[in-house]
């Protein structure tokens, strides 16, 4: 049996969306807004191993010139205060749609080189369940749904415009 997971900017969707996300246009020390992304899971079981890689982007509707080229240098703009790209799976109590995790930087995860050699991983956290219960990191429990919001902020040394793309993978281990 086939195990099918459901990401979606809505919670509780019924269908996959496998779309590009766009973060917009986001200029020279700024950041894109934060993009909700909701996981579900049809399994009949907890699924597990849950994590995020983020690696070259490998799609027909590549924005960019370079996929290898732009993986590097995302994955090497720096830090949590100077940019990249950013997940949060912290859910504040009294959150609301529209409305960011936190601002908090402590808050939010780094995809950098260094999370990995190369590609970046960020495990899922059991604070990101916002339907359901688990005790351990990388675990979303049957009928559960996990949560979590990304952003990306360009580090104020990058000059000139342009598109990059990279691809940001949800992986799991489940049992049918």
């Amino acid at each position: 049996m086939t195990v099918n997971i459901t990401m979606s900017s809505v919670s509780a969707a019924d269908a996959l969306t496998d779309q590009l996300i766009a973060l917009g246009e986001i200029n020279s020390g700024a950041s894109s807004d934060e993009q909700d992304i909701f996981i579900t899971h049809d399994s009949t079981a907890a699924i597990t191993e849950c994590a995020w890689y983020a690696t070259r982007y490998v799609g027909t509707d590549y924005p960019g010139t370079d996929a290898d080229a732009d993986l590097v240098e995302i994955l090497g703009w720096g830090t949590l205060a100077t940019g990249g790209l950013y997940m949060n799976q912290t859910i504040p109590g009294g959150w609301s749609t529209g409305t960011s995790f936190d601002a908090v930087l402590a808050n939010w995860t780094l995809f950098a080189s260094s999370n990995g050699e190369t590609d970046s991983q960020i495990s899922l956290d059991k604070d990101a369940l916002s339907v359901g219960t688990s005790l351990v990191d990388g675990t979303i429990p049957l009928s559960g749904e996990a949560h979590v919001q990304i952003k990306m902020k360009i580090p104020s040394s990058i000059s000139g415009a342009g598109a990059r793309g990279i691809l940001l993978v949800f992986a799991f281990s489940a049992i049918s």
